[in-house]
């Protein structure tokens, strides 16, 4: 089975109420009070979190070899260039041993 990643995960804007309740607290007021926000709006301990959370959620199919790919669809604005070569390093980082289609 192949997953789509949390829209957190590939820069697309999130509405904070869509967020676990902790994770919310843990944002800053500003940010939580946004109808929608950016990953670069969270803590990078949060983001980094959010992408632990999503990675043990797959564990059961990953256990029993069901897992396909994760597709990190990041949206048209992510054009090509070193930052967001970065960001995609990064999130192969927080995805280690899976499959990944970008």
């Amino acid at each position: 089975m192949n997953f789509k990643a949390f829209a957190t995960l590939t820069t697309h804007p999130t509405d904070p109420k869509r967020l676990p309740k902790d994770i919310r607290e843990a944002l800053s007021k500003e940010s939580a009070a946004k109808r929608r926000i950016y990953p670069k709006d969270f803590p990078k301990d949060v983001r980094e979190e959010l992408f632990a959370r999503y990675w043990v959620g797959l564990e059961p199919l990953r256990k029993t070899g069901k897992l396909g790919a994760i597709l990190l669809q990041y949206p048209d604005w992510f054009v090509i260039s070193k930052a967001n070569k970065e960001e995609i390093l990064h999130a192969r980082e927080l995805l280690p041993d899976d499959r990944l289609a970008v």
